[in-house]
């Protein structure tokens, strides 16, 4: 019993490699969207996976127009855009 033999053979994706690709895949990975995604209920932690998940994307980029679209969106994504966001996410998500 337990678990099979292909079952223990798959590779486990940590969430943050998830958000990573997420942000490699996205058209527009705004703050708004990433919450979208990953459904967040705290800010701070939300707005730090967030961050992190730019910062990591951006040092993965081998396109230079990816780099360069995350390179506008670390500019753009400051804390003042990341609670109107965050604001915005909340009304969308109680509504």
């Amino acid at each position: 019993m337990g678990k099979s033999k292909s079952s223990r053979n798959i590779k486990k994706i940590t969430q943050q490699e998830c958000h990573v690709d997420w942000m490699l895949a996205c058209p527009d990975p705004t703050p708004l969207a990433f919450f979208r995604f990953i459904f967040p209920s705290h800010r701070i932690k939300a707005s730090e996976k967030y961050k992190k998940a730019l910062d990591l994307a951006f040092k993965e980029a081998v396109d230079e127009e990816l780099r360069n679209k995350f390179e506008e969106m670390k500019k753009s994504a400051n804390e003042a855009r990341i609670l109107e966001d965050w604001e915005t996410w909340m009304q969308q998500k109680t509504a």
